[in-house]
């Protein structure tokens, strides 16, 4: 066997195809073949559409039966308009259940006549390249493959077998709901909510559905009200169309959990033990780019002429959409006043500055690699908000506020060059280099923005459980 893809999600599906149109003879192992219906990726950014396109699965842009995404509008916190983010040049993004996208996925790779599919399928032991499957009811079987690709997501055993450790930190929880029969303010665009709790990013996935994904931070009440607790959070900061399904969702369907976390995606694994996706690392999942980058990761390693060529182009081209994901969530989720200063002067910025904006959606799309690229509007809406800073020190005699936000600015725009720092070690590879970059990696995590000491809530306060009492 040439090549075995451990974990048949959306990403390990995508590899498994690319690597079988490339003539490999591939082994697509899943161990819950159920575990799709969880609350997972469902917006792929036209990168990612450009990767289905290449391996002959365009027609899945079909499958949602709704019109594409065209980008996003956000809702901030304060009384001006909305901001519409578009993708540049009319492009566009899938949006799916993800159930739905992953059951499509599995079809096309099981039709493949270069793919089996194995599911139930449960990896063991790996010694070298000899990889032990367990399958219900059957001996262990023990396989000698060329190259093993661990895609089987954040808490992958591909990473145990790396010995890689588990330094993800937690950030918040989302909970998700579907809403039935309701329409967006602006139909086409995925919408983000800024005056809750937390971001609340809400976009279409079926003609008739909806999927409302709501960060909850730490906060939480434990006393099992959950749906309570949603409306009397939420509800207010939505717009005003959409109160009423989000009502009827609380009340009639049951909520969705999942646990936000970071892990940089400083390793893509060794030679002949691969990871993609999630496998590598993961952020918060705001800026909707995870499934984007699990695609192209499987469609770089199968075209890769050697794991060293593959490590080097992804740790490119992904650290930008990574450092993206971890300041919009600080910018947009964060309450304290220099964080507020800098959203303000962000959408300020951006409401004035239409190349701004497609400069913004590039970053965000997984477009434009460039570090500067991403400093740039960083740095601007910083100099933005320390002119203003200054002003209202001079006029108002806002002395304590005022430096609260200047040293907010000085600890992020610190954080900022770590990161281009980081950005231009880390692809290298040498030895010293791969030192003196996973040490400013390790000080980064620290000083991160989503990083902020936040705990979350015992998944098993936040399980499914007895029928709930109406929102009120």
């Amino acid at each position: 066997m040439d090549v075995a893809v451990i974990g048949a999600g959306a990403a390990g599906c995508v590899t498994a195809l690319a690597f079988a149109r490339r003539g490999a003879q591939v082994l697509l192992l899943e161990a819950h073949p159920r575990a799709s219906t969880r609350l997972a990726g469902e917006w792929l950014h036209p990168a990612g559409v450009r990767v289905l396109d290449s391996l002959g699965l365009g027609g899945l842009a079909d499958l949602p039966g709704h019109a594409p995404g065209r980008g996003f509008v956000v809702y901030p916190a304060d009384d001006g308009e909305p901001v519409h983010l578009e993708y540049p040049d009319g492009a566009t993004a899938l949006t799916c259940d993800h159930a739905r996208l992953v059951a499509a996925l599995r079809e096309a790779a099981a039709a493949h006549p270069h793919v089996t599919y194995v599911p139930f399928a449960h990896p063991t032991w790996l010694d070298g390249q000899r990889l032990t499957i367990e399958r219900d009811g059957r001996a262990p079987e023990t396989i000698t493959v060329g190259t093993i690709v661990g895609a089987d997501g954040r808490s992958a055993v591909s990473r145990k077998w790396l010995r890689l450790r588990d330094d993800r930190v937690a950030v918040s929880c989302t909970a998700g709901l579907l809403l039935e029969d309701a329409e967006l303010p602006h139909e086409g665009l995925g919408h983000l909510v800024l005056s809750g709790p937390g971001p609340a990013f809400i976009y279409r996935i079926s003609k008739r559905h909806l999927r409302a994904c709501l960060d909850v931070p730490s906060a939480l009440p434990t006393g099992g009200d959950h749906a309570g607790y949603l409306w009397r959070a939420y509800s207010a900061a939505l717009p005003e169309a959409l109160r009423p399904a989000f009502r009827r969702a609380l009340e009639t369907r049951p909520i969705m959990w999942a646990a936000n976390y970071f892990r940089a995606r400083a390793s893509y694994g060794r030679p002949g033990l691969a990871l993609v996706g999630d496998a590598v690392g993961h952020f918060h999942p705001m800026t909707a780019v995870g499934l984007t980058l699990g695609f192209q990761d499987g469609e770089a390693l199968a075209r890769s002429a050697s794991f060293e060529a593959y490590r080097r182009e992804r740790t490119a081209l992904s650290h930008v959409p990574e450092i993206m994901a971890m300041v919009l969530y600080e910018v947009f989720a964060a309450r304290d006043g220099g964080a507020g200063a800098l959203r303000e002067e962000t959408f300020r910025m951006l409401r004035g500055d239409a190349a701004g904006r497609d400069r913004t959606m590039r970053l965000l799309a997984a477009e434009d690699p460039g570090v500067l690229s991403f400093s740039r509007p960083f740095l601007t809406a910083a100099a933005m908000t320390t002119a203003r800073v200054i002003y209202d020190v001079v006029s108002a005699q806002r002395v304590p506020h005022g430096m609260r936000v200047l040293l907010y600015l000085h600890r992020r725009l610190t954080w900022i060059a770590m990161q281009a720092l980081i950005g231009v070690l880390r692809p290298s590879g040498g030895p010293g280099t791969r030192q003196l970059s996973e040490m400013l990696s390790g000080v980064a995590r620290i000083a991160a923005p989503v990083t902020a000491r936040r705990m979350l809530p015992a998944l098993a306060e936040v399980a499914p459980g007895p029928p709930r009492k109406r929102a009120s």
